[in-house]
């Protein structure tokens, strides 16, 4: 969950919004096990988030994402 690397309190719904949302947790597990510190998830967390805003912006799923959409993002 994302929460482990975010302070108590802190509003974190909208990075679990767009084409990835049901990814980011899990994209966080990810990140934990693989030891990363608390700022470097928060700075992947939120390019995952924003690729999923943008993502949804153009109508596209996570699995229409190909070369072409990583290189336009």
């Amino acid at each position: 969950m994302i929460d482990q690397f975010y302070s108590p309190g802190v509003k974190l719904g909208h990075l679990r919004c767009g084409a990835l949302a049901s990814h980011i947790d899990g994209f966080a597990d990810h990140l934990s096990s693989q030891g990363y510190t608390n700022q470097t998830a928060r700075l992947k967390i939120r390019l995952a988030a924003d690729l999923s805003a943008w993502l949804s912006r153009r109508h596209l799923r996570a699995n229409d994402v190909e070369d072409e959409q990583v290189d336009s993002f």
